[in-house]
């Protein structure tokens, strides 16, 4: 008997299926790495990166209790100096 397993797909990170925070918080962090030192993510570009916004939010406030990023008074993010 002949067995054939298959890799399974990659997931779609983006496309609204579940997900755990982890995978958010990491898109939320590599995407402020991506910026120029001291540079700043506006809200409306952090809210382009996940399509459950409370999944974000919930993922922000922890990078932020963290202290893995700052939200600026304006929403912006930003990563920590220092």
């Amino acid at each position: 008997m002949i067995v054939h397993f298959s890799k399974p797909a990659a997931p779609d990170w983006g496309s609204g299926a579940p997900a755990r925070g982890s995978q958010v918080r990491g898109l939320v962090h590599v995407a402020l790495r991506a910026l120029p030192a001291n540079d700043t993510l506006a809200r409306v570009d952090a809210e382009n990166l996940w399509k459950d916004q409370i999944q974000l939010d919930s993922c922000i406030a922890s990078l932020d209790d963290d202290g893995l990023i700052e939200i600026l008074e304006n929403g912006a993010l930003r990563l920590p100096h220092g």
